[in-house]
């Protein structure tokens, strides 16, 4: 989903992220911006509770006054901490991330389509009428993304040379840049961060449960008199939020979702091998581009589907 640097040697016809349309960029430039404030303001947010959390287990009196500072310290923590889940709330940087890592990836698939003439700019339409509605999708995704033709959206440069290039090659040049450049390279994405999902959440699902048998050595020794500290409500709360730092990130579905993806990519790859027609292409690049569109919805379902939940590529 997100996008990886190219090696500056490639086949010829293969397009980097930046000869794709200029949308491409720009939704992936607000998804980064948007899921960056989302996931610090919630590792600050987790932060302050262990903090005021920490601060229910001594106390350390003010001189010449009975306030005891830990204790205002832990307010802080605790105020801090909801305002700033407050401010996550109105600021609703999630929704910009979801709504503009759609828009991305929605023009990235346009962007390719038109490339190799993928449906449904396809070799029946002429080069301007093919421009035409090209010009036209990247204009409803700019829109969904909140950005005016006026504004930002006039300087996009929508059809890359690279593009036109690409659309007038012949067909072994478009197809072998497509299943390059567009499925080889994502079957490789996927691969590589369901793998990477799947250790972060075999990682913070071991923290959770250190923190929890920590909880209960805690609780052992206060009760046997050995130490006189409360470290109960510290070790619990560092549970809560590794499991919720856990379930925010969904580490464990978002491993299965891109595996299940690279599968069916891989798929893909293995079908190319047997040969495809140039009369099967639009076919073929349909499929292709509608298993990355299942990833989208089903990874952003994924992000929306639990509304009491406390609230990912950009950010580990």
């Amino acid at each position: 989903m997100s996008q990886r640097s190219e090696p500056s040697v490639r086949p010829p016809g293969i397009l980097r992220d930046e000869d794709l349309s200029g949308v491409v960029a720009a939704a992936d430039e607000v998804a980064v911006r948007s899921q960056t404030t989302f996931v610090r303001g919630m590792r600050v947010h987790y932060t302050l509770l262990v903090l005021a959390a920490l601060c229910g287990t001594f106390s350390i009196p003010l001189p010449g006054s009975g306030a005891d500072i830990v204790a205002v310290l832990g307010a802080v923590c605790f105020g801090a901490s909801l305002l700033l889940r407050v401010y996550l709330n109105t600021k609703d940087s999630e929704s910009h991330w979801l709504r503009a890592r759609s828009v991305a990836e929605s023009a990235k698939a346009d962007s390719w389509r038109y490339a190799v003439q993928g449906a449904p700019f396809g070799p029946e339409l002429d080069g301007p009428r093919a421009r035409r509605m090209f010009l036209a999708a990247q204009n409803d995704e700019i829109a969904d993304l909140g950005v005016t033709l006026a504004t930002h959206g006039q300087n996009l440069e929508y059809v890359t040379r690279a593009m036109s290039d690409l659309r007038e090659a012949d067909f072994t040049t478009r197809r072998d840049a497509y299943i390059t450049g567009r499925i080889v390279d994502q079957m490789t994405w996927y691969a590589r961060k369901s793998r990477r999902h799947g250790v972060l959440a075999d990682r913070w699902f071991l923290a959770m449960l250190l923190a929890e048998a920590a909880g209960l050595a805690a609780a052992v020794l206060k009760a046997a008199n050995i130490i006189d500290l409360d470290l109960l409500g510290v070790f619990g709360a560092l549970a809560a939020v590794f499991g919720a730092w856990n379930q925010m990130r969904q580490h464990r579905k978002t491993h299965e979702i891109y595996g299940r993806t690279a599968s069916h990519l891989a798929t893909l790859v293995a079908w190319t091998r047997e040969g495809i027609a140039e009369a099967d292409w639009t076919t073929f690049v349909a499929r292709a581009e509608a298993v990355l569109a299942d990833e989208l919805t089903t990874w952003q379902s994924l992000r929306t589907a639990e509304p009491g939940r406390t609230p990912d590529e950009s950010v580990g």
